[in-house]
């Protein structure tokens, strides 16, 4: 709202001076603190519609969560992210009386309610409960509150409350983000479009998704669908139903015929086979399909399942597992199908090992052989235990629909399995692991044990074996052992499960462009300067990847190491070649995804950051592993790849891959473009059972075209990815311009008054400190540098070097002189050949070869002659005004090699 409509909405609150004069000003202040991740924590923005300013979150499951609900509730008229900080007094569980300092994560301001809010994971809220019990409580209606918060906010007659992570619906999460583009940027659906839809539907009532999408056949496209479901047109389950389980979403013309469907539903899942509760095989071992992706069942216990993908593990609790198979999310990749009435049963099936699925098996076989017409005699098994066999398999078959069940061994029924040794030494084993070999001292086994032997003959218990002792040592889990001995960097290799929480929301997104993963990495290998042969050293390329589909949307190679030119030009390719933005990215800790030209970019395309947690490489395992693919198919097989230095003492110098360097910057890059374009996105991909490619053009047909995330202003685009300064304004000084990084900018724009020591936003071209850029009258505007005959085409990176040079230069000789443009210009001309500037220099072209910097930009004749008659005027200006104006008046050779510069440029050009 604008401020005079708050002000008019606020005053029929009844609030009082205080709370009013509060609201405001958080309504105007920036979020008290800036997010940051701990943990496992994926914090980052999300560039509100609503709000019109980037909103953090701390993790992306849950504030991001929260986020959603307050974009798409149209109740919510405002919220702000981490507002004023407030002190709350509570007790811990000793009776101590605590103050903090705390900030919640929202104020939030909706139609009938105001007040401050804070997320937490149910969890969490039970364990902080029992720490502080007056701090966090449940009250009669099962809902968290926070008492010491409520009574701040009750002093402003306003409000307080927690908000748990139990009470989000992921189904609704998953489905509002998958429709966000259409939810918050409508598309128009023509009249004869969305008449030909619903009669569609209305010919045939709780239509599936698919089916609908089937019968496209170029009347409409399946954005029309979504767009109509949207606009509350088409009548869907959010709630219960994942739009992305194509075959299940039914689409309805009335909340009637959707609840129809709903209660048919329901009576065919109590009605099936008469089983209350179903369940999958859940067999370790056995597979089954979320989403699109498969899952392997790697251990079940009382209480949760546990399964993995690719490499990535995940567990549930069983009653949740339970819900996503009634609900038909999770489906087996078998019909066997049981029932949980027989508790001993179900036991056998969560804790059954190899040994027991083996010895199942065995048991089938032969019982297959004399259901088959086998006799007894043919098997090495006695006539009585196949009879036995036989009458398992039939009962557990007429009882629970599959005989396999009961074949399964009875380990209850197997031997004496009560423990050898005293309950109180097992006791005492466990203290002594946990208190003397589980901690930062690292003592090893054999000490600890000694130490164990020494409290039992004290306590007079007879101590187990050595063997025994390694035993129960094993265990113990792994990850946590590791963890306490060594700490959490030597842990991560074993952390067992990828706490991404896969099935709030997808790790990898529902559709192409809607995660994608930026990084960077070093290349295994050195490369030549085309021109002179000289070694110029390993080059570093940054990757931006499709999560959902693999595929390698962009790539920007330099010798650079990363920065933030980095990042927005790989974002410029990525716009340049599909014309549209991503939803969201994933990046690392770096400190180039943290700068504000970046951040500016991302804001202004309305993409969510999500940073992924330190120390936590596998939550890029997308981009990692295309690293480690093109590494070994690709750079390793090259001449100079640099393989053999990672045992470096053994490098002679015949071998040296400086020496044996062949490619250049140019040939390197064409090379890769073809290798990730054309090889790697068409090969085969294990993890998808397609090429990134098919899927890619699949998953576009599924999930829409989605054209409102299309970027038609290319230009515009392009001076997005143009970085500004620190304060991105400048003064325009009378006769000088603006000054950027020492040396002063000119446009003939400047003379009009108007613009006279005004301040104007200025963007400049990494790639050519030659030319700027100032925002004059809704219209970016090139200016000349004053000495761009010798800066012009000299790259930010090559002036940050020259100016490193002169300063050290200026350390040895312990003088301490200002960096000015004159200084600069003088030790160019000196300095031309020095290796150092040169380097660059060589480097800067071979990457100018595979770029273009300008792209974009239209110049016609009537502009070019234009900027000649600017320049000249221009230095005309620089002679007429001399010392007089304290203006650094041009040589008339500066002057002449201005003018025979500019006129070489433009020579060819017609009119010229």
């Amino acid at each position: 709202m604008k401020d005079n409509e708050f002000d008019k909405w606020i005053a029929t609150k009844g609030l009082s001076n205080e709370a009013i004069d509060l609201i405001g000003k958080i309504r105007k202040s920036d979020p008290a603190r800036r997010v940051g991740s701990g943990g496992e924590n994926v914090p980052g923005f999300y560039p509100s519609r609503k709000m019109g300013v980037t909103i953090q979150f701390e993790s992306h499951t849950l504030e991001l969560a929260a986020i959603y609900e307050k974009e798409i509730n149209e109740t919510v008229l405002e919220y702000y992210d981490q507002p004023n900080q407030f002190k709350i007094n509570f007790h811990n569980e000793k009776g101590k009386k605590l103050g903090i300092r705390y900030t919640p994560d929202f104020f939030v301001i909706e139609e009938n309610w105001i007040g401050w809010e804070e997320w937490k994971e149910e969890e969490a809220l039970k364990n902080l409960s029992f720490k502080y019990p007056d701090r966090y409580l449940k009250d009669e209606n099962d809902a968290w509150r926070c008492p010491p918060a409520e009574r701040y906010a009750a002093q402003y007659g306003v409000s307080f409350r927690v908000r748990s992570s139990s009470e989000i619906n992921w189904t609704y999460q998953r489905n509002i983000r998958f429709l966000e583009d259409y939810l918050l940027n409508p598309i128009k659906v023509k009249d004869v479009t969305r008449n030909f839809i619903l009669n569609t539907i209305r010919l045939r009532p709780s239509i599936k998704l698919d089916e609908i999408s089937g019968n496209i056949e170029g009347v409409y496209e399946i954005d029309d669908v979504y767009q109509l479901i949207a606009n509350g047109e088409i009548v869907v389950d959010l709630q219960s139903e994942d739009i992305c389980d194509r075959k299940n979403f039914s689409l309805h013309l009335s909340i009637e015929s959707l609840r129809t469907h709903q209660t048919i539903m329901k009576t065919q899942v109590e009605n099936d086979n008469s089983i209350s509760l179903r369940t999958l095989d859940t067999s370790i071992g056995n597979k089954i399909q979320w989403g699109v992706e498969i899952w392997e069942i790697k251990n079940v216990t009382g209480e949760r399942i546990y399964i993995e993908n690719n490499g990535e593990f995940t567990d549930l609790s069983l009653e949740y597992f339970e819900s996503l198979i009634l609900s038909g999310t999770v489906k087996g990749l078998t019909n066997k199908v049981i029932s949980n009435e027989n508790d001993n049963y179900k036991e056998l099936i969560m804790t059954m090992s190899e040994r027991d699925s083996k010895e199942a098996l065995h048991r089938y076989n032969v019982v297959m052989g004399i259901m088959n017409g086998a006799k007894y005699d043919e098997f090495n098994e006695s006539e009585r235990t196949i009879r036995n066999w036989l009458k398992k398999y039939k009962d557990a078959e007429k009882k629970y629909g599959n005989g396999y069940v009961g074949l399964i061994p009875n380990k209850k029924a197997r031997g004496n399995r009560l423990p050898k040794l005293e309950i109180e030494v097992i006791e005492l084993m466990e203290e002594i692991i946990k208190n003397e070999y589980e901690n930062k001292k690292q003592k090893n086994k054999n000490t600890v044990y000694n130490q164990f032997i020494k409290v039992c003959k004290n306590k007079g218990y007879e101590p187990p074996a050595y063997k025994t002792f390694l035993g129960y040592i094993k265990k113990r889990p792994i990850h946590n052992q590791i963890k306490k001995r060594k700490g959490h960097k030597a842990a991560y290799a074993t952390e067992e499960f990828f706490r991404l929480d896969h099935l709030r929301t997808p790790r990898h997104g529902s559709r192409p462009f809607e995660i994608v993963h930026i990084d960077h990495t070093e290349l295994d290998i050195e490369l030549v300067c085309s021109t002179t042969g000289k070694n110029l050293g390993r080059p570093w390329i940054t990757f931006a990847v499709d999560a959902y589909t693999r595929k390698v949307l962009a790539f920007y190679l330099t010798f650079d190491s990363p920065s933030y030119k980095s990042c927005m030009m790989v974002l410029r390719e990525l716009v340049n070649r599909y014309k549209r933005k991503p939803s969201s990215i994933i990046v690392d800790g770096g400190k180039e995804f943290e700068s504000v030209y970046f951040e500016q970019l991302l804001a202004v395309l309305k993409v969510t950051k999500k940073k992924r947690p330190p120390t936590k490489a596998r939550f890029g395992n997308v981009v990692e592993r295309l690293f480690g693919t093109m590494n070994k198919q690709f750079i390793h097989n090259l001449m100079g790849n640099t393989q053999i230095t990672k045992n470096v003492r053994q490098v002679i110098k015949s071998f040296n891959p400086k020496n044996n360097a062949t490619w250049t910057l140019e040939a390197l890059y064409e090379l890769i473009k073809e290798y990730t374009y054309d090889i790697y996105d068409n090969t085969y991909h294990t993890t998808l059972a397609i090429s990134p490619n098919e899927l890619y053009v699949q998953s576009l047909s599924d999930t829409g075209k989605r054209t409102q995330t299309y970027v038609t202003d290319m230009e515009g685009f392009y001076f997005l990815t143009l970085p500004s300064t620190s304060k991105g304004t400048a003064k325009v000084q009378i006769n000088e311009g603006v000054k950027i990084r020492n040396t002063y900018y000119w446009t003939d724009r400047f003379r009009n008054p108007k613009f006279q020591l005004k301040e104007v936003k200025i963007k400049y071209d990494p790639f050519d400190v030659g030319i700027a850029y100032a925002y004059l009258d809704n219209q970016w505007v090139e200016m000349y540098s004053e000495y761009y005959s010798v800066l012009k085409g000299r790259t930010e990176k090559e002036i940050k070097l020259i100016t490193s040079e002169i300063r050290k230069q200026d350390k040895l000789l312990g003088v301490n002189k200002a960096m000015t443009s004159t200084r600069l210009i003088e030790f160019i001309d000196r300095a031309e050949k020095n290796e150092v500037i040169e380097l660059q220099r060589l480097k800067d072209e071979a990457l100018k070869k595979i770029i273009a910097p300008n792209k974009g930009i239209n110049r016609n004749n009537t502009d070019l002659k234009t900027e000649v008659n600017n320049v000249i005027e221009m230095s005309n200006k620089f002679e007429k005004q001399g010392s007089k104006d304290n203006v650094k008046s041009l040589s008339e050779l500066k002057r002449t090699k201005l003018l025979e510069q500019v006129k070489e440029d433009l020579e060819g050009f017609e009119g010229f």
